[in-house]
């Protein structure tokens, strides 16, 4: 019983050291590491930490620009600009690890844009 434990407890310290590498390591920003959704705009607003947060009809998914007041941006201008729109929306491919949250259903835009115009890009 001794052997299995000391077996078992090491690789236990190597397999969570593992995780948490895994779970905390940054997703690559690129346009490759992106998946694309069209979806028309039904609301923006201000969200926690100054992000802005699209919502957009028939997606039940949060889709937010990270800091994005910080940015300049403006929660007004935007709803006067994409509002009842059409938008097409790159978001962070989520890691594996990151399908087991319980914040699956959010996402961090990349990129916005509104037919050929770029709205916000972090590319």
């Amino acid at each position: 019983m001794k052997k299995l434990s000391g077996i078992f407890i090491p690789l236990g310290i190597v397999v969570f050291v593992l995780f948490l590498f895994l779970a905390t390591k940054p997703v690559e920003v690129s346009r490759e590491n992106s998946v694309m959704l069209k979806g028309l705009v039904t609301r923006i607003s201000e969200g926690a930490s100054k992000d802005i947060i699209i919502s957009l009809d028939d997606i039940r998914s949060i889709h937010y620009i990270s800091r994005g007041i910080e940015q300049g941006l403006k929660v007004d201008d935007l709803n006067s600009r994409l509002l009842n729109r059409e938008v097409i929306i790159y978001y962070a491919k989520p890691r594996l690890l990151s399908l087991l949250s319980p914040m699956t259903g959010t996402r961090q835009i990349t990129e916005l844009k509104l037919g050929n115009k770029i709205i916000y890009t972090e590319f």
